[in-house]
């Protein structure tokens, strides 16, 4: 106390406040000396109940005198907030605590603190004020805010927003996919590049402006123009945008003509929605079904085809292996379908050498050819051949490409010339074909369509190769044209940004081998649900000399690997009964950052390497499994010495 009483007025000064005592005893009020201050009063003014009456508003001597009333009747004590006048005219806000004493239930002392909180009225007041013109201006100007947050995938958007798409405020957009489907169809592609160019870093100032369409729940078609800032974090990750949206409609089109399109085009996006989303999710359920049994059957041909077999027999199993591959393609390209329909196909930006994957895709077409022809490559020798692209879909184009003038090319040749600059490339397949009627040349960028039904009888194939194709191209914000002449030939033009790059790292992974590496004295855990897999798995690894444990679920898996005293490869199915794989993989890596784990997975729709990488494997292979992706990541990984 005596400590107080010494440094009490640098207490008082800092913290606005001062102490005040009203004895009933006495009928005597006595201030510290801050509560002088509040109220402008010098030291020799003596506090009286009588005199302190006049420094309140009316409105807040009654509330006062109602708190004291409840303080003396219930012992109730209270926190208050209390209008005043000081001696010199100012007015302030004070906030005052009170309690007291009691004698037998009777009040006998009345005390507390009075603090001086006017400052920070003042400045409540005034954010309240501007957060009050924020909103007026916004709402004035028909504008929404809106706020993603990257790594949980969570979008807030404020009622603004909500009004400018035509929604309830029950009508919650949490997702950034729940944003896409509220884009106009024919806007949705333009959007979704948008906002991956700055994700990735590639917007100038990271910051995008976009106009498109909307087609909301209640048929109303407007246009909106969104703002976006893109936060990034030192490694270049985007972690979070902002931005705003306003509704430009009146200024983009007259009222009248948003009515006569919404009619008709949300009657056409309903069907349409709902034919695409019972497509997918049909075509993904199918194709994960498909690739679970490809794999056993596929494993067991290529276990064949490595065993001392007579002429006769090795040649069925090449025949199986070869029909199992046009199987697995013709299913690839469905999966890539419904991927591309879903929004879920993602474009990669690496350093690739476009002439070496070139090279590589004729080779393997003149290894196979029965026809005729001449394959002609034509790269001029000013071009650079390295460039920022992703190398697995160019290679998907330029083999449906190819394949495409092969086929329908019985004598003559398929010319391919690869020309470009440094920001841009454009690539140009030429036939000698049967050309395509000038009536049919829109059919066939349409998935499940050819040119004719003849065609398919004739020469065979799905009719998804050019839809894909031009889906991957509108991705890569190409563009791909076609010209023919029915009887002369066709020629196919492929155009896209690739700026140039510096000459990669040489890939070993293209030079692998088929020849199974040395397994010997390894501790392998395999975690596989189905027994045919485990089957394949086994006898692909299997060595005399090594130790290899089958589980049927990731708690097997986990309990195995706790259980051996030295693990040197696990490889993990993806969907296990139990206990998945990624659970599984998480678990080892909180005491494990060393073991290779390999994932194993035939769900295609979560088939992101990087995603699973985040999860802590060392890498993928997809089912159907490829013996020669296996054995190359045995051997770059745990290779006995």
């Amino acid at each position: 106390m005596l400590l107080y009483q010494k440094y009490n007025h640098i207490i008082e000064s800092k913290t606005l406040s001062g102490l005040w005592e009203y004895d009933y005893t006495t009928n005597v009020m006595t201030w510290s000396d801050y509560v002088y201050v509040i109220f402008g009063c010098s030291k020799d003014y003596v506090p009286s109940l009588e005199e302190n009456t006049r420094f309140f508003s009316t409105d807040s001597i009654k509330r006062l005198t109602q708190n004291i009333y409840f303080l003396e009747e219930y012992k109730i004590n209270f926190t208050g907030v209390y209008d005043i006048c000081d001696t010199s005219g100012e007015e302030r806000k004070i906030e005052i605590f009170m309690t007291g004493d009691f004698d037998n239930d009777v009040i006998t002392k009345r005390y507390g603190i009075i603090r001086d909180i006017t400052k920070q009225h003042h400045q409540n007041v005034e954010s309240e004020f501007l957060k009050q013109r924020i909103a007026l201006a916004l709402n004035t100007s028909a504008t929404g805010t809106w706020d993603y947050h990257v790594e949980n995938q969570i979008l807030y958007w404020d009622d603004s927003m909500l009004s400018i798409f035509d929604l309830s405020p029950q009508q919650k957009v949490s997702r950034f996919e729940h944003w896409i489907d509220l884009i106009h169809p024919s806007d949705r592609n333009d959007f979704i590049t948008a906002f991956n160019r700055g994700s990735r870093g590639l917007a100038e100032n990271n910051a995008i402006l976009i106009t498109c369409r909307t087609l909301s729940p209640l048929g109303r078609i407007s246009y909106v123009r969104i703002n976006a800032k893109f936060y990034m974090d030192e490694n270049k990750r985007n972690l979070r945008i902002l931005g705003t949206c306003i509704d430009t409609t009146e200024s983009e089109i007259s009222q009248k003509e948003i009515v006569n399109q919404a009619t008709k085009a949300q009657e056409n996006m309903i069907i349409a929605q709902d034919a695409s989303a019972s497509r997918t999710r049909f075509l993904a359920n199918m194709s994960h079904e498909i690739r679970t049994p490809m794999n056993a059957i596929m494993g067991a041909l290529q276990i064949l085809e490595s065993y001392d077999l007579d002429t006769g027999s090795l040649n069925l199993v090449n025949m199986a292996i070869d029909s199992s591959d046009h199987l697995l393609k013709i299913i690839n390209d469905i999966l890539d379908l419904s991927k591309i329909d879903a929004h879920q196909m993602a474009i990669e930006s690496i350093g690739i050498n476009l002439q070496q994957l070139l090279t590589s895709a004729i080779d393997k077409f003149m290894l196979s050819l029965d026809k005729d022809i001449e394959i002609n490559l034509t790269i001029p020798p000013e071009f650079n051949p390295y460039r920022v692209g992703d190398p697995v879909r160019f290679n998907q184009i330029i083999n449906n490409l190819i394949s495409n003038a092969i086929k329908f090319t019985e004598k003559g040749s398929v010319d391919i010339c690869l020309l470009g600059n440094d920001e841009s490339i454009e690539l140009s397949v030429k036939d000698t074909g049967i050309g395509i009627p000038k009536h049919q040349l829109q059919n066939i960028f349409s998935p499940f369509k050819q040119a004719d039904d003849s065609i398919t009888r004739s020469y065979g194939g799905t009719g998804l190769g050019l839809a894909i194709c031009t889906s991957l191209t509108e991705l890569m914000s190409g563009k791909l044209k076609v010209t023919s002449e029915e009887g002369v030939g066709t020629e196919f033009t492929f155009q896209a940004p690739m700026p140039i790059t510096d000459a990669p790292t040489v890939n070993e992974s293209l030079k692998m081998q088929i020849e199974p590496p040395d397994l010997t004295g390894l501790n392998i855990i395999i975690a596989e649900d189905n027994e045919s897999n485990q089957t394949i798995l086994k006898h692909i690894l299997a060595n005399k000399n090594n130790n290899i444990q089958i589980c049927d679920n990731g708690k097997q898996a986990l309990e195995t690997y706790h259980q051996m005293q030295d693990v040197d490869l696990l490889i993990l199915d993806i969907h296990m009964p139990v206990l998945n794989g990624i659970d599984v993989c998480k678990a080892i890596r909180e005491n494990d950052n060393e073991v290779p784990i390999l994932a194993l997975t035939a769900d295609v729709n979560f088939q992101n390497k990087h995603l699973y990488i985040d999860h802590g494997f060392t890498d993928i292979v997809t089912k159907p499994l490829k013996l020669p992706e296996l054995y190359q990541f045995i051997k770059s990984q745990c290779q006995t010495q």
